[in-house]
């Protein structure tokens, strides 16, 4: 499909391919398939597209990995199939999911205040009376000083 190709960067073969049009908030490409005419305009990620171009069809309920880690590479070379815990399991392996502690857009705590707080239980405090002194749930406290959570701090 010409259009497709139009708008991707080919380089070399083992190269990444970067997608050059439109892209979603994560960096993965996006391409319209279907007609604005007649109401059939879906929207397909690009290398997904870039698969079934080169590779045919795929299959329920599989995903296409990037062996790149480049989200708008869309080199047929560098994606493979595989499941959404593979898919998991391949972010864990190469650290792309590295959110810890303050990291993490979501921690209401500091690893400092994660220190104190394991001292202070360990003193006899509570988990609950911890949680009211960083303004957090006991269920947040009780994670972080039972170390389910935050257990990169030592």
């Amino acid at each position: 499909m010409k259009r497709f190709w139009d708008k991707v960067d080919v380089r070399g073969l083992d190269d990444c391919w970067p997608w050059l049009a439109a892209k979603n908030k994560e960096g993965y490409g996006r391409f319209s398939l279907g007609s604005k005419a007649d109401n059939s305009r879906e929207v397909e990620c690009a290398h997904r597209m870039a698969w079934r171009l080169d590779k045919g069809s795929i299959p329920d309920g599989m995903c296409v990995l990037h062996a790149c880690d480049n989200p708008p590479c869309v080199n047929p070379a560098h994606l493979f199939l595989g499941t959404k815990t593979d898919n998991m399991r391949d972010m864990m392996n190469k650290n792309r999911r590295n959110h810890k502690g303050i990291l993490n857009p979501a921690s209401r705590l500091t690893e400092d205040a994660v220190r104190v707080a394991r001292i202070y239980c360990e003193q006899g405090h509570t988990i609950q009376s911890m949680a009211t002194v960083f303004n957090v749930s006991d269920v947040t406290m009780g994670k972080a000083v039972n170390r389910q959570t935050w257990q990169h701090v030592v």
